[in-house]
């Protein structure tokens, strides 16, 4: 499930904010051609923002594609997964899945990683 734009919400109201978005709100359906475009802008984002010198990341995104990404790139990442099988694919050594929650990060050490990624829609 894709979150709703926040800029294409219109809601105003505590209420209506509440309630979700209103009915016809512009979100895009998830097979439109829009997600490609956003997913490719977001790529390009976060090759862009990556250090030039290795570093260890912290991956909260859930999905796969920016672990996979990242590690590419030559960083180590910490992926944090939901579930064991959905491991995203990526050098030997450089890509770490680890399952837990994220809504805390109590779990992880304090200045373990360099950078977090938490990208999401």
């Amino acid at each position: 499930m894709r979150t709703p734009d926040p800029v294409a919400m219109t809601a105003t109201t505590r209420a209506e904010l509440a309630s979700g978005p209103p009915l016809g709100t512009p979100v895009p359906p998830p097979d439109s051609p829009y997600w490609l475009f956003y997913d490719e802008v977001a790529a390009a984002q976060v090759a862009q923002w990556l250090p030039a010198e290795p570093s260890r990341v912290l991956d909260v995104s859930g999905g796969r594609r920016f672990a996979s990404q990242v590690a590419a790139a030559g960083h180590a990442v910490v992926h944090v997964l939901t579930d064991a099988t959905d491991r995203a694919p990526g050098p030997d050594g450089l890509l770490l899945p680890v399952v837990a929650d994220t809504r805390s990060l109590d779990w992880l050490q304090a200045e373990s990683v360099d950078l977090v990624l938490a990208e999401s829609r």
